[in-house]
Parts: structure tokens; C-alpha cells; sequence
């Protein structure tokens, strides 16, 4: 099951989160990998659940779904919480060691 799903079982409950509410819940998800990842992973996890017969959201919200993983990812650069991935293509992220603020 999607990490994400898993978290945030009802759809309209993940769609409903403020981008700083859905980014503080992916930060720790992100966290979870334990050094780098890559975040569109995160929602490809979401459909790649669909087609092994997991729970997931409906396909008809992808759209929807899709712009507030952009929204948060980018609320979480924004704030310095997620920076690049030293010597990595392709968009790989780490949670940032400074703190907030």
C-alpha cells in the first residue's frame, strides 16, 4: 500500500490539507527513507497500488491529487525543509539539516 494512502486513507481528507498540513505529513514520509528520495515517487506509489489490487485514491482525482503533491513539494522547498540531492539528476531530494526558521 501507498505510504501516502496508508497515512491519509480518504481522498477528500488528503485533498482538504493546506500545502504546509500535506507537506509536514510528506516530510516525514520523506524522512522515513532515511537520506535521499525522490518525490514523485510518492504519488506514482499511489497508482502503482491501483494496479496491484491495493487500497488506493480514485483515478478520477489524479489531477487533483497531482497538484497538491506540487503544492506541497513546493511549499517544503520554499520554507528550506527539502533541498536537492548533492551529485544526483532527476530531481532526488533530501530533507534539509537546518532547522526551521
Amino acid at each position: 500500500m501507498s505510504p501516502v494512502v496508508k497515512a491519509i486513507p480518504d481522498v477528500n481528507v488528503f485533498l482538504a490539507l493546506e500545502p504546509e498540513e500535506l507537506g509536514a505529513k510528506l516530510l516525514f514520509l520523506a524522512k522515513e527513507c532515511q537520506g535521499m528520495f525522490w518525490p514523485s515517487r510518492f504519488e506514482n506509489e499511489i497508482w502503482e497500488a491501483e494496479m496491484r489490487q491495493q487500497p488506493t485514491y480514485p483515478r478520477n482525482r489524479q489531477g487533483a491529487i497531482a497538484l497538491a503533491f506540487a503544492e506541497a513539494w513546493a511549499w517544503l522547498e520554499a520554507q528550506g525543509l527539502i533541498v536537492p540531492a548533492p551529485d544526483q539528476s532527476r530531481g532526488y531530494q533530501l530533507p534539509s539539516s537546518q532547522p526551521p526558521g
